[in-house]
């Protein structure tokens, strides 16, 4: 409580400042960001620091190198292979010397470090110095066997990274390799993280590079060596043909726990201040925390933490994704947060931030993120593959097949779904029975994306264009703001969708969630009531339409006004629809009832019941009515146009036409077909024919007019049967 006997000082750095709460009067101030640490950082499960726990013999050769936390010891297999301490060995601080011949030192067996697990982590970090040679293969660690361990070579120019773990769940050997330069310093950590699979090789606290594959490490015995080969080991080629390390190790330590990268960061960063040459910047700390939004759908907005104090830019960089290269897309200043990616691809995007100063770069953990704005114009899907019909036993609807009166095939639908029973696309074709093969993908839906709410982000729609061929009409991108729609884009015109607004949002809400505008249909504004029912509607072109409801949300009325004259007035009655044009009599529109409704016929002076037939979510799919309907087809042969009808013959001949003020008629010769056309009926509809005909001279008998009759009752013989 910072009142204790004893106490010198008792800080609290809760305002900003350092308070002492003693009254000792030892109040300080902060300097420099500040953080709030949650919890410490891990411990590793052994370090070595040659500042402590070494053993000489009167050479200055080890005898033994005891870990700081007292549970491994590193020692020689004899004096003749000891490394040599030297007190200013790297940048002034203690290091080990390796001759590069037969210097090395010993890891035993240990439970926790190659023993037990088997191990979901591990992460070693070690700062070493390399000598003149770095072309000859150089094992600077390693532990384990050639079955199961890790190791860090130097070969050809390249410092490489590797694990593997050849029986059980039998992966590797994997590496990750980088360039390093002879006479040189470096920290390098590398990371296994069987979680989620993954390798990471890190030098002077920037990554170098990720491969995935990996999977448990078990106990890999063989124990370990510094600076040349214990027992065995493996390499990517696999070979374990090996070679001494000629150079200098000052620090190493090993943990059975991942390393945050902030605290990763932040041991590297120590180490590479005491033990990195200070005549040039050390590399700037890593940003942290990357964070990735999409904003709509050409800005995805990027957030870090800065925590170097010597950067002199940031590199934001982008990947297509996995696999392939980043590239640099903006730099921005020095104590930079943000930044703002527009004009986006479609698509898997991966966005690392790099600290960049003078001789270093420092990248952050790279960050993905799905952009589904921007599809790329679809091809036609579907033309010419084959239907595919995938049985549903969730209850989803896997197909819908209907056939209309004047349709001449039956149409078909069959319905794809993801994991998550989401609609992702419906095919569609046409043909007789099974045999769908007229029309493929004509009027299809070949692919909806969605985000992880469940909403539509992208939507590609197919039907017939303006000259009645297949195309895509549709490509259609949605925009969010959290679960609300705000806009809709379509690349392909408005021949399907239509897209009425193309720029800013297209949706708008208020504090309910109600929408208040739809540009896209030209309605710019919506006002609602307590009951959240909309009550006005306005339209760009001036159109108007209110709406009237009783205390319980029922509709009353509702009044169209254009160019603010009330243009009909439509009011409901219980079951019972009237209708007001203008300023007129109120006349009733229909009835409804539970299976259809009433609409009154005024020409016959009766009502015609019409009746629905519902899908099982109660849309009405057929509305049919009991009531004849009568068709009429004439020709006169006097307006010029055909109705229908063919082999006209048209003749002038005032006397023998029959219509008022005509003088049109049609000429036959003996043995010739008059005017014709072909009507489609069905059983128990009736035909009624008038024919009248004009004889300039009289025929001999009936022989002409049983000849029409016969072949004309002979067709519909043949079409429906005796009878």
């Amino acid at each position: 409580a910072g009142t204790e006997a004893g106490l010198a000082a008792y800080y609290t750095f809760e305002d900003g400042t350092a308070r002492d709460l003693t009254g000792n009067g030892h109040a300080g101030e902060l300097f420099g960001p500040t953080f709030r640490s949650e919890e410490p950082a891990p411990a590793p499960f052994a370090s070595f620091d040659p500042a402590q726990g070494m053993t000489l013999d009167a050479g200055g050769e080890i005898q033994n190198w005891v870990s700081v936390e007292g549970n491994l010891t590193l020692s020689p297999s004899d004096a003749a292979t000891s490394p040599t301490l030297e007190t200013e060995g790297i940048n002034g601080h203690p290091a080990l010397a390796f001759d590069g011949v037969d210097d090395y030192l010993l890891l035993p067996n240990l439970e926790g470090f190659n023993l037990g697990g088997p191990f979901d982590a591990k992460v070693f970090t070690i700062v070493f110095q390399t000598g003149g040679d770095v072309t000859n293969r150089q094992l600077l660690y390693e532990q384990g066997g050639a079955i199961r361990g890790l190791n860090l070579f130097i070969e050809a120019g390249q410092l490489s990274y590797s694990a593997w773990n050849k029986e059980e769940a039998a992966w590797g050997p994997l590496a990750v390799t980088t360039s390093v330069a002879p006479a040189t310093t470096y920290v390098a950590t590398l990371m296994l993280d069987a979680v989620a699979g993954t390798l990471t090789g890190y030098l002077n606290s920037q990554s170098i590079g990720t491969l995935s594959g990996v999977k448990l490490l078990y106990a890999h015995s063989d124990g370990g060596g510094l600076g040349n080969n214990n027992s065995y080991t493996l390499f990517p080629d696999g070979s374990r043909t090996t070679g001494a390390f000629g150079g200098k190790v000052a620090f190493w330590s090993t943990y059975n726990t991942l390393l945050t990268t902030a605290e990763r960061n932040q041991l590297e960063q120590a180490l590479m201040t005491q033990y990195l040459d200070t005549g040039s910047p050390l590399p700037p700390a890593a940003p942290t925390g990357l964070s990735l939004s999409v904003l709509n759908e050409n800005e995805v907005t990027i957030r870090w933490s800065d925590n170097s104090d010597n950067e002199t830019g940031f590199e934001v960089e982008r990947s297509s994704g996995d696999g392939q290269p980043f590239e640099r897309i903006a730099t921005v200043p020095a104590d930079t947060v943000g930044y703002e990616d527009k004009a986006l691809p479609y698509g898997t995007l991966i966005y690392r931030v790099t600290a960049v100063n003078s001789t270093h770069r420092t990248s952050s953990e790279p960050e993905k993120i799905e952009v589904l704005f921007n599809k790329p114009e679809p091809p036609l899907a579907d033309l010419n593959e084959a239907l595919e019909h995938e049985p549903a036993y969730n209850g989803n609807i896997s197909g819908l097949r209907w056939k209309g009166p004047d349709d001449e095939e039956e149409q078909v639908y069959f319905f794809g779904y993801d994991g998550l029973n989401r609609l992702k696309k419906a095919h569609y074709a046409a043909g007789q029975s099974s045999a769908y093969t007229s029309n493929r993908g004509y009027f299809s839906v070949p692919d909806v994306d969605y985000d992880l709410n469940g909403n539509i982000l992208h939507l590609t729609r197919q039907g017939l264009n303006a000259n009645h061929i297949p195309d895509v009409i549709d490509n259609l991108s949605y925009t969010y703001e959290g679960n609300q729609l705000h806009r809709v884009s379509d690349t392909r015109g408005s021949a399907g969708f239509k897209d009425g607004s193309h720029s800013g949002d297209d949706y708008a809400y208020d504090a309910n969630s109600n929408m208040t505008k739809d540009l896209n249909k030209g309605i710019t504004h919506i006002e609602y009531n307590h009951l959240n029912l909309p009550t006005r509607v306005e339209w760009a072109n001036g159109q108007v339409q209110e709406t009237l409801y009783d205390a319980s949300g029922m509709k009353l009325q509702t009044r169209d006004y254009k160019a603010d004259t009330l243009h009909q007035t439509i009011d409901y009655v219980e079951e019972f629809v009237y209708v007001t044009e203008g300023s007129g009599q109120r006349a009733l529109q229909l009835i409804q009832h539970e299976e259809g409704r009433l609409v009154p016929n005024e020409s016959e002076g009766t009502f015609d019941f019409q009746y629905h037939i519902t899908d099982h979510l109660g849309n009405v799919r057929v509305t049919f009515s009991t009531t004849p309907e009568n068709y009429e087809m004439a020709e006169d042969f006097e307006s010029g146009e055909d109705n229908g009808f063919r082999d006209l013959h048209r003749y002038t001949n005032i006397n023998a036409n029959t219509t008022s003020g005509g003088d049109e008629v049609a000429l036959l010769q003996a043995g010739e077909t008059g005017a014709m056309i072909f009507l489609s009926v069905d059983k128990r509809d009736t035909i009624d024919l008038t024919v009248n005909a004009n004889y300039e001279r009289a025929p001999t008998g009936n022989a002409f007019l049983g000849t029409a009759y016969d072949a004309l009752f002979s067709s519909f013989d043949a079409a429906y049967g005796s009878g």
